[in-house]
Order: structure tokens, then sequence, then C-alpha cells
């Protein structure tokens, strides 16, 4: 029995098992995330009207109008952060740049504000964002882990490697028997 026929029922276990878990996070534990991270948004939306409607905190019409938008727009798509969503918006954006000016003067206005209750919506905001960022990418990270290991791998030892393949290609066949009963495998 060699190394691979020992520990290849394993690792196929082990896959299952995280296969397993993958769908217990994502269509029991991640919908709960969503949900409370959805309610906190919501929260800061009221958090946001209530400045508004006391006269006693300066915040413009247009600074409002910006980050309520934000808000309801965060609490709507708040399934689809994740990673792949983030490189289709960057590519799909490249080429606007209409659009990017319009979203960075949106940023501009909201950022410029200075009352102290204003900035600690959008901070907060910010963090719920990054919250449902992490939870929705969660194991997309977890399944590319092994990928960009080997890819890590490959990059640091890759001209070793190489080389050491083609040195045992080119061994001599007499040698190459030698070796066998000397590995491992």
């Amino acid at each position: 029995m060699n190394m691979y026929e020992t520990y290849l029922p394993y690792i196929i276990l082990g896959l299952v098992a995280l296969a397993m878990l993958h769908l217990v996070y994502e269509y029991i534990v991640l919908p709960s995330i969503r949900l409370k991270l959805r309610y906190k948004i919501f929260g800061l939306r009221d958090e946001l009207r209530l400045l508004k409607i006391d006269k006693v905190y300066d915040v413009t019409d247009e600074e409002f109008r910006f980050l309520q938008e934000s808000l309801n727009i965060a609490a709507n798509i708040l399934s689809q952060y994740d990673l792949y969503s983030a490189y289709q918006a960057m590519k799909a954006l490249s080429g606007q740049h209409d659009l990017l000016k319009r979203i960075d003067r949106r940023n501009e206005i909201i950022n410029s504000c200075t009352n102290s209750k204003y900035r600690a919506i959008v901070n907060r905001r910010g963090f719920y964002i990054g919250l449902a960022f992490c939870a929705n990418s969660l194991f997309l990270l977890i399944w590319m882990l092994p990928i960009v290991i080997g890819y890590v791998i490959l990059q640091r030892f890759g001209r070793k490697w190489n080389q050491l393949i083609i040195t045992l290609v080119h061994i001599p066949e007499r040698e190459s028997d030698r070796l066998d009963s000397v590995c491992l495998c």
C-alpha cells in the first residue's frame, strides 16, 4: 500500500465534510448573518433620519439624500457583496468615466460632512458592509486557499521543481531502477 492509497480516502472525506459545512453555512448561518446586518443598516438609516428631523444637527439635504440612498442600496444588495461581485463591478466601471465622476462627487459630499454623528453613521456603514463582504466571501476564500498555496509554492520553488523533473526524466534506465528501491512511495 503506497502513500496515495493511505491518504486519499481521508482527503476525499475531508473535502466532503468541507462541502457539507459549506452548505450549512451558505443556507443556514449566512442568511441569519445577512439579516442581522440588514437590520443594523436599517438602524443606521433611522439614526440618519433622526439627525435630519432634529434641526439641531447640521446636515444638508444633499448629504442626507446621498447617505440615505447609500444605506438603502447597501441593505438591498447585502447578499451580493463578495469577491466575485467586486471584481465584476470593477470590470464594469473601468470604462465608465462619467459614472465614476458622479460616484466620486457623491463620496466627496458624504465625506465632507463634519457632523460627528453623521461621520459615525458613515463609518459604521462601511464596517457593516465589510462584515457582509467577509461573510459572503468566506467559503470562496477557503476553497481558493489550496490554489493560492499551490501558486505560491510554484512561484517560490518553480525553477527547482522544474529542474528536479527534468533531472528525473533524464535519468538513465539503470539508475532509475536503483532510485525506485530508495523511493518511499
